[in-house]
């Protein structure tokens, strides 16, 4: 058999290395001999002294991207190492001991035989070293002020979803995380546990190194991490005590596929966490607030943490308020239960004293009738047998006792007027004591009278009323000062509401419910009558009107007002708060009742409208000025204005 010897450069990557060829020879320390298709290497292994080295050598072929390896333990102790490798291929010469690489061309010819030696660094012996098809990389976790996070990191392949951990169970104390892994792919970045969290891509590169850094926040915005498809919201939620609420659960839906994502409730300390697509637009809310804002996440790779804090009444704290007004409507119904029944009773005497008052005066009527006609059937018979001088004077003093007797009956009657001025004097003083003692006394809340007393320049403006059962000594003002004012005035319009004629209220829609009266250009007795239809119409029923409805309505119906006043329940409120938007002026609120507090509703209608609440004690204005977390006083209570609304503060 004859062998080819081949005499060639040996380049090493980064430095040229001279190598000179011995003639093949068989020896007792050799066992293997050239090939028609492989050639022989021999080879020697030195470290960077030039000592004697066993280390694991291997041989990686470009074309064929195959790997011949001596391991270790096979290497000669006498450095007289050996290996078949396929011809017509360059091949990568590399040690598990250092990155240090050195290229060798084989030819194709038949039976070739190579004597090298190759020297390697043992600086580095302890540590990882990249090869031609696997990447050295180090995953380096760093949160915002670039400090190393202790984390678990596993790496998946793309193309065939490989899993990739690393060679610590979790970063070392160079806080890197550190991996062996094929060229040629994208892997996604898992950090304990979250997947996904990030990616990296290792190009396909013969002994590659590779250092990513990842910021990492860990625990500190919480358990949930975001990743490269999906972003996270960090919400705390206070109340308005600004205390953490907790058990609140938030709702994130999706603009685009009307998709909802629910956080779970929040904790000790008002946090929550939830986890959603990227590159979407999200409108968040929770129990009583219901899409309080919005929020744009974009559609671009990268770590999406997207912190919200909501200062807000809690559901606990809402559901308090709602049960305190439902117990104050309980206690005003049975107030006005006990109220009704004095009133039909004074109805009822009223009536009896009225037909008995009828009674007497036709009796008087017919009495005097009486003595007239006989009056008159002696002047005619005196008329007949007299008709002398003395019949003359007779006739004379006839009609003296005529006008005598018609003005008798004049100051009869402007007695009876009298009579009766007193009698309903009486009646209004026995309803102001049974209101009294309801406490619904006017002389303790004279708020409509104050009002429309002091703002002379009212006189134009468009009226809406409550006329509902509680409102009843409201009115009576509003009719009181009307009357003193501009009873003959046809210029005011007044509008008022009933909440639905007596709808029950399942029946009652939003925008529809009815029960409204108008009244343009009223004089006093078409505005009592109306008042009186209107509220013998309703029965009040839930403490819940049709305010705004009847607003809209009168705007609808009338031109030339560019401000509004609502007399308004204070302990009542507007089902229809939806319609706000629809209103563009601005609201002047007459509240009623409002000894234990001011509902804050109508603090909101006036900041919507860029109106006024008034008061029996103030008047708030420029509402429109505030800000968010801004606190107000109003009645001895406290109103913090946020997320464009004023929530009444718990007393302490």
């Amino acid at each position: 058999m004859k062998f080819q010897s081949i005499v060639f450069f040996l380049f090493f990557i980064s430095t040229t290395f001279l190598f000179v060829q011995n003639g093949f020879s068989q020896t007792n320390s050799y066992s293997l001999s050239p090939k028609v298709d492989s050639a022989l290497v021999r080879f020697s292994i030195f470290d960077a002294a030039n000592k004697p080295l066993q280390t694991k050598v291997c041989f990686y072929g470009k074309n064929t991207k195959k790997t011949f390896c001596i391991n270790e333990e096979i290497s000669k102790a006498n450095n007289q190492n050996e290996i078949l490798l396929p011809n017509n291929d360059t091949y990568l010469v590399y040690s598990s001991i250092s990155v240090l690489a050195y290229q060798i061309p084989v030819s194709d010819i038949e039976n070739q035989f190579y004597n090298l030696a190759f020297a390697f660094p043992t600086d580095k012996a302890d540590q990882i070293q990249p090869t031609p098809e696997n990447a050295l990389i180090r995953i380096l976790p760093i949160n915002h002020e670039k400090e190393p996070q202790k984390a678990k990191i596993i790496l998946t392949s793309k193309k065939d979803n490989s899993i990739y951990n690393s060679h610590t169970d979790s970063t070392n104390s160079e806080g890197a995380a550190v991996f062996l892994i094929p060229t040629g792919d994208i892997y996604s970045i898992s950090i304990n546990g979250n997947q996904n969290y990030d990616k990296i891509e290792v190009a396909e590169q013969y002994f590659s190194k590779v250092d990513k850094y990842i910021q990492y926040e860990g625990m500190k915005i919480g358990k949930i991490q975001p990743s490269l498809d999906s972003a996270v919201f960090n919400i705390i939620y206070s109340d308005l005590e600004e205390k953490p609420a907790i058990n609140e659960i938030f709702t994130i839906t999706s603009k685009s596929t009307g998709k909802e994502y629910k956080t779970l409730p929040t904790d000790e300390n008002g946090k929550a966490q939830i986890k959603i697509p990227i590159g979407d637009t999200y409108s968040i809310g929770i129990k009583y607030l219901k899409d309080f804002m919005e929020q744009e996440v974009s559609s671009d790779e990268g770590i999406y943490i997207l912190p919200l804090e909501i200062l807000y009444p809690s559901s606990e704290q809402i559901e308090a308020r709602r049960k305190e007004m439902e117990e104050a409507d309980k206690k005003r119904e049975i107030e006005w239960k006990k109220l009704e029944k004095e009133m039909a009773a004074l109805d009822k005497k009223n009536e009896e004293l009225r037909l008995e008052r009828i009674k007497k005066e036709q009796e008087e009527a017919e009495k005097a009738q009486k003595e007239y006609e006989i009056q008159v059937e002696n002047l005619r018979l005196a008329k007949k047998l007299q008709d002398s001088l003395e019949s003359i004077q007779r006739q004379k003093d006839i009609q003296e006792q005529i006008k005598k007797d018609k003005k008798k009956e004049e100051e009869r009657k402007e007695l009876a007027i009298k009579k009766e001025a007193k009698i309903k004097a009486a009646e209004a003083k026995e309803l102001r004591d049974i209101l009294k003692r309801n406490q619904y006394s006017w002389g303790s809340d004279t708020i409509v009278s104050k009002i429309l007393n002091g703002k002379k320049e009212w006189k134009k403006k468009l009226f809406v009323l409550d006329v509902t059962s509680s409102m009843l000594p409201y009115i009576e003002q509003v009719k009181y000062w009307y009357s003193l004012n501009y009873a003959q005035d046809s210029t005011m319009e007044f509008y008022l509401f009933n909440d639905g004629n007596g709808m029950s209220s399942a029946r009652k829609q939003i925008g529809i419910t009815g029960g409204i009266y108008e009244c343009k250009g009223c004089k006093i007795n078409k505005l009592e009558q109306l008042i009186t239809q209107a509220r013998t119409a309703g029965n009040g029923g839930d403490s819940q009107e049709n305010d705004l409805e009847a607003i809209l309505y009168a705007l609808k119906y009338t031109d030339g007002y560019d401000e509004l006043v609502l007399v308004a329940d204070n302990m009542s409120y507007a089902r229809d708060m939806i319609l706000i938007e629809k209103i563009g002026v601005p609201i002047r609120i007459i509240l009623c009742g409002t000894s234990r507090f001011v509902n804050e509703q109508y603090l909101n209608i006036a900041y919507l409208t860029g109106g006024s609440v008034h008061t029996i004690e103030e008047e708030i204005n420029d509402l429109s000025d505030m800000i968010e977390g801004k606190m107000i006083t109003v009645s001895g209570y406290q109103y913090r204005f946020t997320k464009g609304r004023f929530f009444r503060m718990p007393k302490k």
